[in-house]
């Protein structure tokens, strides 16, 4: 499948290692990368295919923006993902320079997996192009890359507690909320990026279990509940509101979204003294938390029991 920009994904290794190769990247290496169902693939001209340079660093920037852009729809059942650098020379033969392994991304508990379509592919394709472009504009759109580096966080971490303290960070990194005014300022700014019933409880208990878990205390303080249960469905169900609330919001800004409104601290200031309806314009559609509650009760009175 042509992605454009010299991106292509293919259901199997598009590419044959020779028999040296094989050895050096060694057997178990090598047949993650030939045995592989999906393989990501991003092809520029070089001058010197065998050599790690800056090209090589502008190629792994973009294959790793690829694997961003996936993971920012939802993470797919893989057992692992690698990033494989190289180049064909004159004689057409392979070289291998480096292989690397992403940190293992996860799923939320009670999350379901990415169907990796043609349509995800597709969408990869387009958040890894503005991804790639908020990354190699340092110094600008610094606390879109510190947010997005939490976002990443959390899809890595694995306990709920954990994963919505990052979730909740990463949202911050938007927000820009200041100091003294946190709590007020999360549920005065929130309805920018989501809606739903009783939005105002949630994004406030939102941010008190961030600080909980800042601090290193335990949720029950915020999560008053009667029963384990109860205490582990509410904790698990706000995990995944913030998760789905962080991954919506920079989908938002890296396909259509007003990126250039959060370029530096005085456009992301000048952002939110704007009026609610031209923010809102701006923005666009707040993704529907009501919806992710839906798909997470169904799926933790399906699974949470179960032995």
């Amino acid at each position: 499948m042509d992605l454009g920009g010299g991106v292509s994904a293919h259901p199997a290794c598009p590419i044959e290692l020779p028999a040296h190769w094989r050895e050096w990247l060694g057997t178990l290496q090598a047949e993650v990368i030939t045995g592989a169902n999906l393989l990501i693939a991003i092809e520029m001209p070089s001058q010197t295919p065998t050599i790690l340079d800056a090209e090589t660093q502008l190629l792994d920037r973009r294959l790793t923006a690829m694997w961003r852009g996936l993971s920012l729809q939802g993470v797919p059942t893989y057992q692992q993902a690698k990033i494989l650098l190289g180049g064909v020379d004159d004689r057409g033969e392979t070289s291998v320079r480096r292989v690397s392994t992403p940190v293992t991304a996860y799923r939320h508990q009670f999350g379901e997996s990415l169907d990796v379509s043609s349509t995800v592919l597709a969408s990869a394709k387009r958040f890894a192009d503005r991804i790639d472009h908020v990354y190699g504009a340092v110094p600008d759109f610094r606390r879109v890359r510190a947010g997005f580096t939490a976002l990443n966080k959390g899809i890595e971490e694995h306990t709920a507690a954990e994963r919505l303290h990052q979730f909740v960070r990463a949202m911050d990194g938007l927000m820009k909320l200041p100091q003294g005014a946190g709590r007020r300022e999360f549920t005065n700014r929130g309805p920018t990026f989501v809606t739903g019933t009783g939005l105002n409880g949630i994004l406030e208990q939102l941010y008190l279990l961030r600080n909980t878990q800042e601090h290193l205390n335990e949720f029950r303080a915020v999560i008053p509940a009667p029963t384990q249960r109860e205490f582990d469905r509410i904790t698990s169900l706000r995990a995944y509101q913030a998760e789905q609330a962080a991954l919506a919001s920079y989908r938002r800004l890296f396909d259509g979204g007003p990126l250039n409104d959060f370029l530096t601290e005085a456009s992301i200031d000048a952002f939110w003294r704007l009026d609610e309806a031209e923010r809102r314009r701006r923005w666009g559609a707040a993704f529907d938390l009501d919806a992710a509650a839906v798909e997470h009760e169904r799926l933790f009175a399906l699974l949470y029991d179960r032995p």
